[in-house]
């Protein structure tokens, strides 16, 4: 189990077992049931084949299968989008945002698959007029792996891709996203009728009003546990909300480390109980508050989590 930084993005879907219900897919972010997804065509989830948690959408290209997202106006301070996955079909578009085919789409924002590879646009104006920008020209994505993919545009129109938690390109002056309301958006499905339908998974997709940092990409990453190797909290406890305080506990322990604080020689003592695990939180932010030093990240989240286990 792997420590991630508490991330709330205006809409995200988990695609969890328990989170779509009938067509109808809960959005866990800011944004509440307003921005609930639907799905269209009949996909279902998958409770085998998923990246992180209990399920993720299946869609088939040849059923038209894909999510429908509420009309939404993006912010124009800089826009984070991060999801994970998997497909074999070239040439299908992942999402889009956008006000319909052709010239009526005006200033979409979508991701696809061009030909084998990630390729991201935006339409300033009207398409078919757009800008594009490929992820590692170099990296087919089509070969049936789950990849996890984030890309962040800030307000200077500076675009930067990541996938699997690492910077795959970085793009200067690009393009912006316009504070304009788009009223077609979609998972799986394109604005241009031209384009296929997605044909594979998509699993934990997030829509951010504010740009992503390295260190919160790689948190969305590592909760598909693909680096549990490199060790940053190698700690399992069933209880997911524990292990959460148990990993803040480490990150706070590693910062204390770095500022020789305390000595290498000193570990956390992990245990399932959550009285050792409170204790251990309230001694190590005791001493950084002690020296002055700036929490690495909100602990308040932490906090609820222990007091709603120990009341």
């Amino acid at each position: 189990m792997l420590c991630s930084i508490p991330l709330t993005g205006l809409i995200y879907y988990s695609f969890d077992t328990s989170s779509v219900t009938g067509n109808i897919v809960t959005n866990l972010g800011s944004g509440g049931s307003a921005y609930n997804g639907q799905l269209d065509g009949g996909p279902v989830v998958s409770s085998i084949d998923k990246a992180v948690g209990t399920g993720a959408i299946s869609l088939i290209s040849s059923h038209s299968q894909y999510v429908q997202i509420p009309a939404l106006t993006m912010t124009s301070a800089g826009v984070s989008f991060a999801f994970w996955f998997k497909t074999s079909a070239p040439d299908s578009r992942i999402f889009d945002f956008g006000n319909g085919n052709g010239n009526s789409n005006v200033d979409s924002v979508s991701a696809t698959v061009g030909g084998a590879l990630m390729q991201f646009f935006t339409c300033i104006g009207s398409c078919p007029s757009s800008n594009s920008e490929f992820a590692d020209g170099a990296l087919p994505v089509t070969d049936q792996v789950w990849r996890h993919v984030v890309w962040t545009i800030d307000s200077g129109d500076n675009w930067v891709m990541y996938i699997n938690g690492q910077v795959a390109d970085a793009y200067s002056s690009v393009a912006p996203v316009t504070a304009v309301l788009r009223s077609y958006n979609f998972l799986g499905k394109s604005n241009d009728g031209s384009i296929a339908y997605f044909d594979g998974l998509i699993d934990e997709f997030y829509y951010f009003e504010n740009v992503l940092s390295p260190a919160e990409v790689m948190s969305l990453y590592q909760q598909g546990g693909k680096l549990i190797e490199e060790g940053f909290c190698p700690f399992h406890i069933s209880d997911a909300t524990l292990n959460l305080c148990v990993c803040f506990c480490s990150l706070l322990l590693s910062q204390l480390h770095q500022s020789s604080f305390l000595p290498p020689q000193v570990r956390l003592h992990v245990s399932s109980s959550s009285l050792l695990v409170g204790t251990n939180l309230v001694i190590l932010t005791s001493l950084l508050i002690q020296h002055n030093r700036h929490l690495p990240f909100n602990i308040f989240p932490y906090l609820t989590a222990y007091v709603m286990l120990t009341s």
